[in-house]
């Protein structure tokens, strides 16, 4: 309960796709609906239009995850209470784990992002968000099964990267396939980079359509 990435059991939190799914209907809706053409008008430098609209996101995203840890934060301290015992985690480390959450949030979130300016399309957003997570539960149970419980290489696809770089092996219980806190957060980082990257790419290279 303490942890903002607790899993559904595929590999990603709800919080975590409503991350992925709230950045990439941040950009594809602006396509759909024209706005992002209108945008281009009002702020013809293409690279100031698109880092105000990361940051927009990140704010967002940001603003977002702080409710989430007050409300898990809260509803752990009644729990606890309710049963007359003292929590067993560190506050410092709680505090600290709820800070990768939020951080891992809007990284998932600029992710997201990314797919929104490099599909332009809200199914496909959609689609590729949904079958990118069956794919990858499926690879990551495959990996897990050939190396023995040991980390893969579908251990460093992003979806799953939330639990490594919230938790890594030390928290939350034991997880056999974790690359890692430090290694989790950064990986999930270049993912975000590299999609976020591509979409501005697209956005600054090719015309604005006006409508989805």
């Amino acid at each position: 309960m303490a942890d903002l990435s607790a899993g559904t059991g595929m590999g990603v939190s709800l919080a975590a796709l409503g991350a992925i799914v709230f950045g990439a209907l941040s950009a594809s809706t602006e396509y759909r609906r024209g706005s992002m053409a209108f945008s281009s008008l009002a702020e013809p430098r293409r690279l100031t239009l698109i880092a105000t609209k990361v940051a927009a996101v990140t704010i967002a995203a940001a603003l977002t995850a702080v409710p989430l840890a007050l409300c898990k934060g809260l509803a752990l301290a009644l729990g606890l209470t309710s049963q007359g015992i003292s929590s067993l985690i560190d506050p410092v480390e709680l505090v600290s784990l709820w800070g990768r959450g939020a951080i891992a949030l809007i990284l998932l979130a600029l992710l997201g992002f990314g797919i929104g300016l490099i599909t332009r399309s809200q199914v496909a957003c959609f689609a590729i968000a949904f079958g990118g997570l069956l794919a990858e539960s499926t690879a990551r149970t495959l990996g897990a099964l050939i190396s023995g419980g040991q980390t893969s290489a579908a251990s460093f696809l992003p979806f799953g990267l939330v639990a490594d770089a919230v938790r890594g092996t030390s928290f939350g219980g034991l997880n056999l396939a974790s690359i890692g806190m430090a290694a989790g957060l950064l990986t999930l980082a270049a993912w975000a980079i590299a999609l976020l990257s591509g979409g501005v790419v697209r956005f600054i290279r090719s015309d604005v359509p006006t409508s989805g």
